[in-house]
């Protein structure tokens, strides 16, 4: 896609698909009259929102059914492009002054694999193949639509999880033991997950450039938060009697780091517990961690045209006095949805 057609005026408008069980399409909803979304990959269960529809209009069963959100920029030469695909929840009946509402919440697809627990203690072997092991996970929910990024990893020592731990969690932990993101759902329903990339290694998804054909607003805020900021990460896993606990460790001693123990003259640390399939893969874990902790500088708070971008997606932003890589940690948006409201968190170069 031309990003620069974007620029331009527009005739947009948002649609909302009601879908089987399975996510396949069965009608558009026409009556929808408030809205909102919130797509954060770092809340418990991911993407939320809430509609509000004629009550009684729509035949929704909000047991089964689920819903897909798309933007159509109405620009030639630009496709609609799905925000999301989510659940409904507690639906509540409100009386206007002429006519009745349903207002509903919405939930991630997450919520499914967070619904579901394991019944009895639950262990993964010695040598299972970690992301054959998630896809299983995901399939024993009635699943189906997953694409995590193929891997060789193994597991080096049987994982051991409590009966009622819930598959989200299970499933989390072991993308992290081999350096995975958290499981997450795209905008066309799909989990996914793959190998962590530090964000200076990732593509510029958009750039937010002042000027004649900005997309953001001129006015935006940015906060700094300088204190607990560590630059010494411990992670470790629990050993046996066969295996000895791996620990990784990270340390910043960038002299050119103002959070590095050079400048500090002491360690702030964080210890993590976790699994890891190897050394290589702690170490790793422990230095990804370090870089998240340290690398995001600021907050900035940026309000811009509806746009195809994601959380944790890199992009630029150029708008004095300001010249900086960020990424993407939060989106939010809201009827009428001509504007969306993100959540930036800079990346020092």
């Amino acid at each position: 896609m031309n990003n620069r057609l974007l620029e331009g005026p527009r005739q947009p408008q948002w649609v909302f698909t009601l879908l089987d069980n399975e996510d396949r399409p069965l009608r558009r909803l026409r009556t929808v009259s408030e809205w909102s979304l919130e797509l954060n990959p770092l809340a418990n269960l991911g993407d939320s929102g809430s509609l509000t529809l004629l009550a009684g209009s729509e035949n929704v069963d909000f047991m089964k059914h689920r819903v897909r959100v798309s933007y159509d920029p109405g620009v030639d030469g630009v496709s609609a492009w799905d925000v999301g695909v989510f659940l409904f929840s507690e639906p509540g009946l409100d009386r206007e002054e002429t006519h009745s509402v349903t207002s509903v919440g919405l939930v991630s697809k997450l919520a499914i694999l967070d619904d579901d627990a394991v019944e009895g203690s639950y262990t993964v072997p010695k040598g299972a193949n970690v992301v054959e092991t998630v896809l299983s996970l995901i399939e024993s929910t009635g699943e189906t639509r997953a694409t995590i990024a193929a891997s060789q990893e193994y597991v080096r020592e049987p994982i051991v999880f409590d009966a009622g731990e819930s598959k989200l969690t299970i499933i989390n932990q072991l993308l992290d033991a081999i350096g995975y993101w958290a499981l997450t759902v795209n905008g066309e329903g799909i989990y996914v997950s793959g190998r962590y990339v530090a964000p200076a290694d990732r593509p510029v998804t958009w750039d937010f450039v002042e000027g004649e054909h900005a997309t953001h607003a001129a006015k935006w805020s940015r906060q700094q938060d300088l204190t607990g900021v560590p630059n010494r990460i411990i992670c470790r896993t629990t050993g046996t009697d066969e295996e000895p606990a791996l620990v990784g460790v990270a340390l910043n001693e960038d002299t050119r780091s103002p959070f590095s123990f050079q400048a500090r003259g002491r360690w702030v640390t964080r210890v993590y517990d976790v699994e890891a399939t190897s050394q290589a893969q702690i170490n790793a874990m422990a230095q990804r961690r370090l870089v998240e902790a340290g690398s995001p500088v600021s907050t900035v708070s940026l309000t811009h045209a509806v746009l195809p971008i994601r959380p944790r997606d890199l992009v630029t932003l150029r708008s004095r006095p300001l010249n900086t890589w960020a990424t993407v940690q939060k989106i939010s948006v809201s009827k009428p949805g001509h504007v969306m409201h993100s959540e930036l968190r800079e990346v020092a170069s």
